[in-house]
Parts: structure tokens; C-alpha cells; sequence
């Protein structure tokens, strides 16, 4: 869902953070998770918000590690839809479902560069309020 190096770009359904069941609830709590950080930014007053390289190199290898013992990986060498020509499996998420929902709660503010604004915005009226 982010990237180093594009900050405030946001993406669903990149790699490796598809679930093996329940599709259903995967576009919800991507989007979930984004509405979360852009209500953060609009709270702490922020102009950008970056994943970290950090961040990205650490959930790069957590996911890869637990890749390597699951049956994606394990049995044959077919290419099927989750597997890059490399070999590396892309598509699947292996953590139980119930962790997605979990890890995609709230963004974690250690994980990202985070660029304040150089100025206050001041909050618009309610235009209703005015009639």
C-alpha cells in the first residue's frame, strides 16, 4: 500500500498483501488503514507521510520468511498467478486473516517519515452554517 520514496501515495492491492481467502475484506481494510493515516496527517498537521525504508525492508523480510515455509513456495515449480517469472511469490499473504484486519488497525507514526506543514490550515466553515 506504500512505497519509499512516494510519499502521500497511497496503493491497494500491491504485492503481497492479497489474502488467500476472504478477499471480501481486503479492500476494506486497505482502505481502512489509508483513511487512518490521512485522518493522522489532518490531525497532526502534516504535509507528507513516507514509509520508511526501514519499515519496508523489515515487512519485505518478515513476509518473505514466513513465504518460504508455506506450500506457495514449498511444493512444485509451476507458475501460477501469485508467482513472479523469478520464482518470488508475490500475490499471497501468509498470516492468518485475523492479522491483516490487526496490523491494518491504525498505522504505526515509527514507520514513516513524516513532513509537518510549513503553515496552519485553518479548518473551512461549514457552509451550511452560514444560510
Amino acid at each position: 500500500m506504500l512505497a519509499p520514496s512516494f510519499p502521500n501515495f497511497f496503493f491497494t492491492c500491491g504485492p503481497n498483501s492479497l489474502l488467500a481467502s476472504a478477499h471480501s475484506t481486503l479492500g476494506e481494510q486497505q482502505v481502512h488503514y489509508i483513511v487512518e493515516l490521512l485522518q493522522t496527517m489532518i490531525d497532526e498537521n502534516l504535509a507528507a507521510a513516507e514509509i520508511s525504508e526501514a519499515a519496508c525492508a523489515d515487512f519485505n523480510r518478515d513476509i518473505n520468511a514466513l513465504l518460504d515455509r508455506t506450500v506457495w513456495v514449498n511444493k512444485g515449480d509451476a507458475h501460477g498467478y501469485y508467482r513472479h517469472e523469478s520464482g518470488r511469490v508475490v500475490l499471497g499473504y501468509p498470516r492468518h486473516n485475523s492479522l491483516y484486519w490487526q496490523e491494518l488497525r491504525s498505522p504505526v507514526a515509527e514507520h514513516f517519515i513524516l513532513t509537518p506543514r510549513e503553515e496552519p490550515v485553518e479548518p473551512e466553515r461549514d457552509r451550511a452554517l452560514e444560510t
